[in-house]
This record gives C-alpha cells, structure tokens and sequence, in this order.
C-alpha cells in the first residue's frame, strides 16, 4: 500500500494465493492514515485471494506495473519450471504496453531450505532445472520481456530480504 501511495496511483489489486496474507492485508488496509492526503481514503486497493498460475486471467484489464516479490520460490516449488514460465508470461500478457514488471527472485540456496515441507515439494524441487539466476537471462526474454534492468538490492531491510530487483519491460518506449 505504500507502493500506491508513494506512486498515487489510482487503483492497485493485490493477488496472493494465501488467503491468510489477504485478510492480513485487509487489515492493514483500514488502519492507514495516508499522509499525502489525509483527508482521503487514499488510493483504490483492493485485494484478492488466488493462485495467478492457475487462474485462466480471462479478464481484458491491462496493468501498468505488477509486482512479483519474494513469490518465485514458492511458485517454482509448487508448480515447477512450467510454472515460472507461465507466471512470466501470463505476467507480459497481463501487462499494457511498455507496462513493467517488478521481479524480486529468491536465490537458490533459498529453495533447498524448503524443499522438505511436503513429498509434492521436495518432487517438484528435484524435477527443477532452470534456476533462478537464468531467469533474466532466458525465462523472462523467452517471456517476451525486452528490457530487463538490474534495479538495486533493498537497503534498510531484514538481511533475508536483500534481494536483487529487477525491472523487466514489456516494451520499450518510442
């Protein structure tokens, strides 16, 4: 919510296939005092629970900017290498033109600390051959993303959370 607030967009959906995160969300949703306009309601957000993966998406909305952070490892673990794939181009195709997508990947040797949470993981973990450090340079492209930035490494954040960002765009600018 900071993220609309600080950009003053008008509406922003926010999509989570943990329906504990949404209400969560929710709630922090109605205690916000927005200080750039105090006297309104601030931004239009709204949130929703469901797995953008499995989801057909048959809607026609085109978003400017989707965020992807620290969701790729549990994609990749749950759906596998088809999965990531998937989510980067439902991502491109759900995005308006030079619409931009905000990548936070979790490194490797993230996965391996929860590949036990279940046999179906620790299954798919093992099929996995593309690694999150390829993704910028094969999955995302093969995506049709034709732009892809290194954006920073947060500062001021959990240490677990210092994690490279990336901007990836759907098409550039003329």
């Amino acid at each position: 919510m900071s993220i609309a607030n600080r950009f003053q967009v008008g509406t922003m959906t926010g999509i989570d296939c943990d329906q504990n995160l949404i209400r969560q969300a929710c709630r922090i949703k109605k205690s916000i005092r927005w200080p750039d306009n105090p006297s309104t309601k601030g931004p239009d957000v709204y949130f929703r629970t469901e797995d953008i993966v499995l989801n057909n998406h048959t809607t026609s909305a085109k978003y400017d900017v989707i965020t992807c952070l620290s969701v790729t490892k549990w994609i990749h673990l749950n759906h596998g290498d088809r999965g990531v794939v998937h989510l980067f181009r439902k991502c491109f195709d759900l995005l308006a033109d030079n619409g931009v997508l905000i990548l936070e990947p979790q490194p490797w040797r993230s996965y391996h600390r929860k590949r036990n949470i279940s046999p179906e993981v620790r299954q798919t973990f093992e099929g996995i051959q593309l690694r999150p450090d390829n993704f910028t340079t094969h999955a995302l492209p093969e995506a049709g993303f034709v732009r892809i930035e290194h954006v920073g490494v947060p500062q001021g954040v959990v240490a677990g959370f210092r994690r490279p960002v990336y901007a990836c765009y759907k098409k550039l600018t003329e």
